[in-house]
């Protein structure tokens, strides 16, 4: 666990089109994104986002390459929750620790698949995937991106 210590960091405020706000901060000893969701309440506090997750990578992606966030004004950044002092930021997982399911979600989101590969009485049966292309991400993002899209028993 790395302690930060805001005072002596790069502090960036955005708000997302969906109304979050956001702070991402930056420092020699490690960097975090902080989020306030957009229906917070009195009482709530900002949550920090652990870097390489699913939700750290689609505000990061969100903030600083698909722009759909705005920065904020240093007039509202003054009305918003003050950041905590210091926060603790986990040690970086791999992003393959984020998107290796715990559980099979094969098996939950195709129950007739499952059932059919249950009843076939064989060990294996070949399946086909079919990806489709995010042609926004493709030309933005920093490589080729192909979504899952559905799974078939035959070509």
């Amino acid at each position: 666990m790395t302690k930060i210590h805001l005072e002596n960091c790069k502090t960036e405020y955005w708000e997302t089109e969906g109304g979050s706000i956001l702070a991402s901060v930056d420092s020699m000893r490690g960097s975090a994104l902080l989020i306030l969701r957009s229906d917070h309440k009195s009482g709530d506090d900002w949550e920090i986002l652990e870097r390489n997750s699913q939700r750290w990578n689609w505000f990061h992606q969100c903030i600083f390459r698909n722009h759909r966030a705005d920065p904020i004004s240093q007039e509202r950044i003054k009305t918003l929750l003050q950041l905590p002092q210091i926060i603790s930021v986990s040690e970086t997982h791999p992003p393959e620790f984020f998107l290796t399911p715990k559980t099979p979600l094969f098996a939950k989101t195709f129950p007739t698949i499952r059932n059919y590969i249950q009843g076939s009485g064989k060990p294996s049966l070949p399946i086909y995937v079919v990806l489709l292309e995010d042609l926004y991400e493709s030309k933005f993002g920093d490589g080729k991106f192909l979504d899952f899209n559905a799974v078939c028993l035959s070509c």
